[in-house]
């Protein structure tokens, strides 16, 4: 009974070591995950961002038209992991300029 006793000691002292290096870790992943995020905020801050107008359209129409450029201008590729649906970005560019919407420039 005492091994039984022994063992079950030096199995409850790896797990605790096993935790405390897991919670490190997860506490150092974490920070770095901030950092970047954080940083990624700060450039998207920075970067101009685009915007899709046409005169006389209303908000709700631009998100139906851009809605159904989206849709069809998804396309289906094999990856590793298997098929992706991902954008085809000049598809989509063409979609809403076909439908005369224009790309204005906001931001810095």
């Amino acid at each position: 009974m005492t091994a039984d006793i022994t063992t079950a000691n030096v199995g409850i002292g790896a797990v605790k070591s096993y935790r405390s290096a897991m919670g490190q870790m997860t506490f150092r992943s974490a920070d770095q995950v901030v950092a970047i995020l954080c940083l990624a905020a700060v450039l998207a801050g920075c970067a101009p961002t685009e915007e899709w107008v046409k005169p006389g359209v209303s908000d709700a129409q631009r998100d139906r038209d851009a809605s159904e450029c989206l849709f069809a201008s998804a396309e289906t590729v094999p990856t590793a992991q298997g098929p992706q649906r991902r954008l085809n970005r000049d598809r989509y560019r063409r979609c809403m300029n076909d439908r005369g919407y224009t790309v204005k420039k906001t931001g810095q």
